[in-house]
């Protein structure tokens, strides 16, 4: 088996055990070597797939777990392998790029827009967007509108 013939689920389990994500641009290189598991499950089944095809080892776990479990390591061969199997990036978001630019200044001016204004409307708490001060103002609600009616009281009767 060569590295051309890794199925999806095996590719992922090594890149996982390398400690890559592929969908993570920060998280793209090698962190780590090692994916412990029990041997017979689905897992286990298919790393010793990787195993046979000369892309993982595998070994004794540490003394701190049990015994009867089996640690993987990916070899040169299976970095190489991962590695090469990467996806391409994404295209940069505006606002990666602005994250990237290292400018002093908010996103609003590094995208060369006028920053929107919130406009309060009294002690509602209700706040609209807007970047004009000629915009209709939102209508005024007070206070007392927002309040309920308050419910009668109702007593709690005792049995006896």
């Amino acid at each position: 088996m060569s590295s051309a013939e890794i199925s999806a689920v095996q590719l992922g389990l090594l890149w996982h055990t390398l400690g890559i994500r592929p969908e993570d641009r920060n998280r793209r290189t090698v962190t780590r070597n090692y994916f412990l598991t029990s041997p017979g499950y689905d897992d286990a089944n298919n790393l010793d797939v990787l195993v046979s095809a000369g892309l993982m080892t595998c070994g004794k776990p540490p003394a701190f777990c049990d015994q009867s479990e089996v640690v993987y390591r990916a070899t040169r061969d299976g970095e190489r392998a991962a590695l090469g199997k990467l996806p391409p990036l994404p295209k940069l978001t505006r606002y990666e790029q602005f994250l990237d630019a290292d400018i002093d200044g908010t996103f609003a001016e590094w995208l060369g827009i006028e920053k929107p204004k919130l406009e309060f409307s009294g002690c509602t708490g209700g706040a609209r967007i807007g970047n004009s001060d000629s915009a209709p103002a939102a209508p005024a609600v007070s206070g007392a509108q927002l309040r309920k009616k308050p419910r009668p009281a109702t007593r709690l009767r005792s049995r006896m």
